[in-house]
């Protein structure tokens, strides 16, 4: 789905999960990718569907597979964590209008595509505590008007509904149920490409609800309304220097100990985007980036981020069948434990293509340093004085810009897809994931033995999808 425009970081990604007790965003951020890599579609083109008309075409899709994780909720090295089988399965649904590539007669006034899926996972366990069955939904509707003219106008709608295990440590405080979050993104887009489409400017906006079933997690739920406008200007056929300028503002409809407080983040960057030569292309952009953070009865006297962004990407295909990425990233986002965080990443991709075998490997490293006061999540402000401790006066210097979490995240995936048809792959991955964390529980049986934050994740699976 074409939703938002292609740009560096604006805001809180794919929503994490924070517990008031034992908060591990990136470890639940990472819980939601893998749940997507593991259970999500896997084909990487539709088949012919089923023509309905002259314009419409239905694609019915399904997915099934089954996989081991070594360490489902995320228990640290000094915990128990029983390793899981488990079976995934994923039903999907596409209406869309037919595109001129796959055989439509004229460019039309209005395309659209209506999509919907369901991806469920069963765990092969027998626990009180354990909810076996984790059923999620994603949908999504873009309607695209004039889309071959000077001006078009989109109007685009996405929702899902994430259903996960709990971390480890509040597994007990939710008693058989899922870790549940809803997340819907509508919003409009208006494109100018005047003769010749050499320059483009784009102006969007979005409102994003992000909203935690559980109500553990209810002061977490955040609205976000986006301002975007693009000017991009293709120089060269294949080469465009392009400007971004974004503002959000993050909104938190509950208060309580735990809620985060609202913050403004605003980003402006110039960039450079396509080829540099045949083999070689590039992304990148250099800009400045400003969070302003507020304050709130529990978060007071807040520092912001105030300070450069930044994105490198590099692609280089030295064969037709093989592709070489780099990239790394310099930026912000604004966290539900504390304030905000810091962010840099970096990561490395290798996509082949070996006789009918797609390969596909990708290693990255992410480093999020958190801001603000973290004992009202139940965790220590380690950067502060007295980092052992949540007193009066630790809090009171939480708030000042020194990191009081730092967490660095690797992760390797690996994945083949062998096409039995157009529409039929087979597919085996592996995603292995090792999170090392400062943080510390303001418990301090919690300590005993190790750092409670600290995790190595494996899961393989095998999957088959058919994508008619």
């Amino acid at each position: 789905m074409p939703l938002p425009i292609d740009r560096a970081d604006r805001g809180p990604r794919a929503p994490t999960f924070e517990a008031a007790r034992a908060a591990s965003p990136a470890a639940l951020a990472l819980m939601f990718a893998l749940a997507v890599l593991a259970g999500g579609r896997a084909a990487r083109a539709e088949g012919p569907g089923v023509k309905l008309g002259d314009s419409l075409v239905l694609h019915p899709g399904i997915s099934a597979g089954a996989g081991y994780d070594s360490n489902p909720f995320y228990a640290a090295p000094n915990e128990s964590s029983t390793p899981l089988f488990y079976f995934t399965v994923r039903p999907s649904l596409s209406l869309a209008t037919l595109s001129l590539q796959r055989g439509g007669n004229s460019p039309r006034f209005a395309d659209f595509r209506f999509h919907v899926g369901a991806p469920m996972r069963f765990l092969f366990v027998n626990s009180p505590v354990i909810n076996p069955i984790n059923i999620g939904v994603d949908a999504g509707l873009v309607l695209a008007l004039n889309p071959f003219g000077a001006w078009s106008f989109d109007l685009f709608d996405t929702f899902v509904r994430t259903s996960d295990m709990p971390w480890v440590r509040v597994l007990e405080a939710f008693r058989g149920k899922n870790l549940n979050i809803d997340n819907n993104i509508v919003g409009a887009r208006l494109r100018w490409r005047p003769g010749g489409q050499r320059f483009e400017s784009t102006l969007q906006y979005s409102f994003n609800a992000v909203y935690y079933e559980n109500d553990v997690l209810a002061g977490k739920t955040m609205f976000l309304n986006s301002f975007t406008l693009r000017l991009k200007w293709n120089f060269f056929p294949k080469t465009a220097l392009y400007v971004n300028v974004d503002e959000t503002i993050n909104s938190l409809p509950n208060t309580g100990p735990t809620t985060p407080p609202g913050a403004y983040p605003f980003r402006a960057v110039a960039g450079l985007l396509g080829l540099i030569t045949a083999k070689l292309s590039v992304n990148l952009n250099v800009g400045y980036g400003n969070s302003f953070t507020q304050s709130n009865e529990f978060y007071p006297d807040n520092k912001a981020y105030s300070s450069v962004v930044g994105l490198v990407e590099l692609t280089w295909k030295p064969a037709v069948f093989t592709a070489l990425t780099l990239g790394y990233k310099h930026d912000f986002g604004a966290g539900l434990i504390g304030t905000y965080y810091d962010l840099d990443s970096a990561f490395l991709s290798l996509s082949q293509l070996l006789w009918r075998i797609n390969g596909g490997l990708r290693f990255a490293w992410e480093r999020r340093g958190y801001h603000g006061n973290l004992c009202n999540e139940g965790l220590r402000n380690v950067g502060t004085n007295a980092g052992a401790t949540c007193s009066a006066e630790n809090q009171a210097a939480a708030g000042a810009g020194q990191i009081n979490r730092l967490d660095d995240v690797l992760t390797l995936h690996v994945q083949l897809d062998y096409p039995i048809k157009e529409w039929l792959f087979v597919s085996i991955g592996d995603n292995l994931t090792y999170n090392s964390s400062n943080c510390q529980f303001s418990d301090d049986k919690a300590n005993i033995g190790g750092l409670p934050c600290n995790f190595v994740k494996n899961d393989v699976w095998l999957r088959l999808s058919l994508e008619y």
